[in-house]
């Protein structure tokens, strides 16, 4: 439930107050954050704005769960830096080192790492539109 604010209690964003936030988002980017999957913590880095919209991009209503799955697997690997580990991904035959997403992850992890995800871009509302 989120709390009504009145009128008063709203403050005015100050220019120090917009250059501090922009800041914060630059930061943001090159920060590790952990997710919480299960009884697990995964380890994650944001993408830029324009790789994730890119990635959104590429779903619409036409698409089939398997064309979503497969951009949700580009938005973990992109994500999880760990994926990226040649250790991790020489100890599996792979197509492609992308691959490892779907070796070390069941689909529905996939689907939700992929909202969890989302949630750091503040695009959580859009989850039910991506699953579907």
């Amino acid at each position: 439930m989120s709390k009504k604010i009145s009128k008063e209690q709203l403050k005015t964003l100050t220019l120090n107050d917009y250059i501090a936030k922009a800041k914060q988002k630059e930061k943001s980017l090159t920060e590790f954050k952990d997710i919480t999957l299960g009884n697990s913590k995964i380890v994650v880095k944001k993408l830029s704005d324009g790789k994730i919209l890119d990635l959104m991009d590429e779903m619409n209503e036409d698409s089939t769960m398997r064309e979503n799955i497969s951009i949700f697997k580009e938005m973990v690997f992109e994500s999880v830096p760990i994926l990226k580990d040649k250790e991790l991904i020489g100890a599996f035959e792979l197509n492609e080192p992308i691959d490892i997403v779907t070796k070390v992850f069941e689909i529905g992890e996939i689907i939700k790492i992929s909202e969890i995800l989302l949630d750091l871009y503040g695009l959580g509302d859009l989850k039910d539109d991506l699953k579907n």
